[in-house]
């Protein structure tokens, strides 16, 4: 017997996706007969088997239910994924049972059971799955996610359709170059040890400064606000409306997570009133800035804890009296307190501390409201999975109180909705707590494929799941990253075919890439961003990524902005500005479907509006819904592919009426394809009519057909495409 359940498909779970709470949804499991069994007498079904499904609530409990047998898939209409595995569709019994979400949100997880006499079988997602098609087993399998969140979860529409660009402010442009000078006679009054850099081309330090012991980031550049603002038209022209800082505020390292003082800019990167005049002249030009908050630690050498003595007024580390004391926990001495994973320089607070709550969050004059206040659009929450729900839950109180469009975003490094962290199940992603997250599992995977370390297969089951398994809202504001301060830079990764961690420092900072990896680097690196720029969320990209900039692990991750690749960045401002054009590339529906190893198809789809239409027989009029297409076609092999996509291939997180309607369209095909990108030239105008033209050089998707529902796509090397079908 062969049973079907395929969790991203509408016959099998209706609706598609995360449910809000209260919600109801059908899940369906189809089954047919072996095709050995087709000429033995009918299977009776109902007689013959018992089905049901397990369900896994957050608190732990099972639940059982019972599956109805509903029908053959004649009277269903069910069917269309099944043929493929069992063309006999007059065959396929389904059994469905209907579920109700609780009042409550939370993941719930299951499994189907089946049971013929003696027998019992159970049916779940493959090994390491939590969607899409299932395996029969003897043994009890995986569970498939379903995601239940709050049922008045929204996300600012402004973010669903941002594109992002993220900054680490001492390293992107010096405005003012007295700045410099100033802040690191300030940090020197403060007695702190820090470097200015004279170049701007010059490395960043990696080792310990002349007469330090350890490695400390306290050298500068010199980047400051000024230097940014003097950049907004090119972020504007580049189609930028979301600014992410890392952090500004007082600090003595180049980073700045060691936080001295929450409610003053540093004075490297100017004063409050650059920052003011910043968030003002950004957001004339649409563009909102978000700011980096350190809340789970402080500095050591800060107002708040002043262990070195460099603030006049005591802090925590030197007087029970002192307003911070509450803030920290202490052993049996003041040398002795809880820290940052052991670092002794940030020393962890109590978020639960009732002093700290009001200072950070909750006070009048609390550094939420300070920095909200003066024009920022909301925070980018470090180390979230260490702060507690509650606390984040205030936060986005906090946030909203005056503007439900500012936004709280958490650094979150694995799959947030089924995240647990010092042994909690997290809920800051079903709809009280964050309204989006560092989507770090896309850039994971991503780069495996492109680097082949995966299947196209893999990807596309991933790109499906995120769609099925996140809250709608927080999907659709996703910050999808392929770089970061934390991490190696695109370039390099896809240049050198993996991360190169356990690299000592003094390797990184001599590491190239030769010139076969360099052309490898920048060929992937389109083909990364054609993805990015695709995808439903908000495309984030890393200062410099754009220019194809290069650096392994921090510091040189971290280096001075400069224009490696130019003509890359004019291809990541081609892409931009499609994707901002197009509404179906930032909102429309998702499907993805992976061909062998290195051959992966996106298709976006959104409706458009109804239009009347005169039926050619009765002379009436009918209503007619359209669609928008975009199709991508991406092809990571090191050597040139072809494929024939079917629309009708792409069945995975559709509605019935986008699956009717792809059918329809395959049998009465458009009569225009155009490129509308490719990962070499940008927005061409160039039609698959001319596909007797020779492609121009490689990279490009000049010689796609349309013939019989079906569109053949020839890729060089490191290609990709996006196709408009009108």
């Amino acid at each position: 017997m062969i049973w079907l359940h395929v969790s991203t498909e509408i016959e099998y779970r209706t609706p598609l996706g995360a449910l809000r709470t209260g919600e109801a949804v059908r899940l369906s499991l189809a089954a047919a007969e072996e095709p050995a069994d087709r000429e033995k007498q009918d299977v009776e079904w109902e007689k013959d088997y018992e089905v049901g499904i397990k369900l896994l609530g957050p608190e732990g409990t099972w639940q059982k239910y019972k599956l109805i047998q509903t029908g053959c898939a004649k009277e269903t209409g069910h069917a269309p994924s099944f043929q493929a595995v069992f063309p006999l569709k007059e065959a396929v019994s389904w059994w469905s049972c209907e579920w109700t979400a609780p009042k409550e949100a939370g993941v719930y997880w299951y499994y189907f059971s089946i049971r013929k006499g003696e027998e019992q079988f159970f049916y779940g997602p493959g090994a390491g799955r939590q969607s899409g098609r299932g395996v029969l087993s003897k043994d009890i399998p995986p569970c498939y996610q379903l995601t239940v969140y709050e049922r008045d979860f929204q996300t600012p529409e402004w973010f669903q359709n941002a594109t992002m660009y993220q900054i680490f402010p001492d390293r992107y442009c010096r405005g003012r170059k007295e700045n410099l000078e100033k802040g690191i006679r300030y940090h020197q009054f403060r007695c702190r040890t820090v470097y200015a850099h004279p170049n701007w081309e010059e490395v960043p330090y990696y080792r310990a400064m002349p007469e330090e012991k350890d490695y400390y980031p306290s050298d500068f550049f010199g980047g400051d606000l000024e230097g940014i603002r003097q950049n907004l038209d090119i972020l504007q022209e580049m189609g930028i409306t979301c600014l992410y800082l890392n952090p500004i505020v007082e600090a003595d390292s180049n980073h700045r997570y060691n936080t001295a003082d929450y409610k003053k800019v540093d004075p490297i990167l100017g004063t409050m009133e650059d920052f003011i005049r910043l968030c003002r002249e950004a957001e004339r030009k649409g563009i909102r800035i978000l700011l980096d908050g350190v809340f789970s630690h402080t500095g050591s050498d800060s107002i708040y804890f002043n262990k070195e003595k460099n603030y006049l007024e005591p802090g925590a580390y030197q007087e029970e009296a002192s307003p911070y004391d509450s803030w920290y926990s202490f052993g049996k001495d003041r040398n002795e307190y809880k820290s940052w994973w052991g670092f002794d320089t940030l020393p962890e607070v109590d978020e639960l501390d009732p002093d700290w709550q009001d200072y950070i969050i909750k006070g009048k004059e609390s550094v939420f409201r300070h920095w909200l206040d003066k024009g920022a659009y909301g925070f980018r929450l470090d180390v979230a999975d260490e702060l507690p729900d509650e606390v984040i839950e205030e936060m986005r109180l906090a946030t909203k109180q005056k503007d439900a469009d500012k936004v709280l975003l958490g650094e979150v490094w694995e799959d947030a909705t089924t995240k647990e962290s010092y042994g909690v199940k997290r809920t800051y992603a079903l709809g009280k707590g964050l309204d989006s997250v560092m989507n770090y599992p896309f850039r994971d995977c991503t780069l495996a494929w492109l680097n082949g370390h995966c299947q196209a297969e893999e990807i596309a089951c991933f790109l499906n799941a995120q769609r099925a398994n996140y809250p709608e809202p927080m999907y659709l504001a996703l910050m999808n990253l392929l770089s970061s301060h934390d991490v190696a830079r695109l370039r390099t990764v896809l240049g050198a075919g993996s991360e190169l961690k356990g690299m000592n420092r003094t390797d990184q900072a001599g590491y190239r890439l030769d010139y076969m990896a360099e052309r490898r680097g920048a060929r992937l690196s389109r083909l990364a961003m054609l993805l990015q720029f695709i995808l439903p969320g908000v495309p984030s990209v890393y200062y410099g990524d754009e220019y194809g900039m290069c650096g392994l692990s921090d510091p040189f991750n971290r280096g001075p902005f400069e224009k490696h690749d130019p003509a890359l960045a004019e291809y990541v401002k081609e892409i931009s500005l499609l994707r901002r054009r197009e509404k179906c590339l930032r909102s429309g529906r998702i499907s993805a479907k992976g061909y062998g190893t290195s051959l992966l198809a996106v298709l976006r789809m959104r409706p458009l509006p109804l239009v009347s239409l005169e039926s050619d027989d009765t002379k009436n009029m009918r209503t007619v819904r359209r669609f928008e297409i975009f199709l991508a076609v991406l092809n990571s092999a090191p050597k040139p592919q072809q494929l024939t996509v079917r629309l009708t291939d792409f069945t995975e997180g559709l509605t019935a009426e986008e699956r009717d309607w792809l059918t329809e369209c395959a049998s009465v095909f458009p009569k225009d394809i155009t490129v509308a990108m490719d990962t070499e030239k940008g927005v061409s105008e160039v039609t698959t009519k001319l596909c007797q033209e020779e492609a121009s050089a490689w990279l490009t998707a000049a010689d796609s057909l349309k013939k019989n529902g079906q569109i053949l796509v020839k890729l060089d090397a490191y290609a990709g495409t996006l196709l408009h079908i009108h």
